[in-house]
This record gives structure tokens, C-alpha cells and sequence, in this order.
């Protein structure tokens, strides 16, 4: 639902920190996920998603928001794991 302010952003009642600036946690997840390979990644992501996607929704935030957010910080997790992987090979 976009506000009536003619904006085209979805009304919320709270304002989610940027998840994309949540850098302990994407320092965390950017860790594990290098060291996992296969369908144990591909698992450990899901799961790491979908929780921040239930404590988004529990918090109030719209589901539009969230993704948002989950996709802003899908891309920090990625570049801090090549930074990750390319400190491990310079190592």
C-alpha cells in the first residue's frame, strides 16, 4: 500500500535499520557462508533470509520494505565474501 503522500513507498509504522549497514552481521554470515559449500550454503543462505525476513515481519515491518533490505543486504554479504575469500588466498 503506497502512502498518501504520493510517494510510492509502502506505509510502515516502524523504520528498519538499513540491514545493508548491519556490519557484525554480515561480517557473520559472510564467514560461514565462505566455508560452506554446496547444498549446505545453499541451506545455510535460505535459512539466514528467512530469519531475517520472520523478525522483519514480527517487528511490523512491510514485507515490501523487508525485501528491500534483504536484497540490500544480500549484496553486502557477497562483497564481504570475496573480500573473505580473496584475504584467504593472499594469505
Amino acid at each position: 500500500m503506497a502512502g498518501t503522500t504520493g510517494s510510492s513507498l509502502p506505509e510502515s509504522s516502524v523504520i528498519l535499520f538499513p540491514m545493508k549497514h548491519r556490519k557484525g552481521k554480515i561480517r557473520h554470515v559472510a564467514a560461514i557462508f565462505a566455508k560452506k559449500r554446496g547444498k549446505d550454503r545453499d541451506a545455510y543462505w535460505r535459512r539466514t533470509l528467512e530469519t531475517l525476513r520472520k523478525q522483519s515481519a514480527a517487528a511490523g515491518v512491510a514485507p515490501e520494505v523487508a525485501e528491500r533490505h534483504l536484497v540490500e543486504f544480500s549484496v553486502a554479504v557477497v562483497q564481504e565474501v570475496q573480500r573473505y575469500e580473496l584475504g584467504r588466498k593472499g594469505a
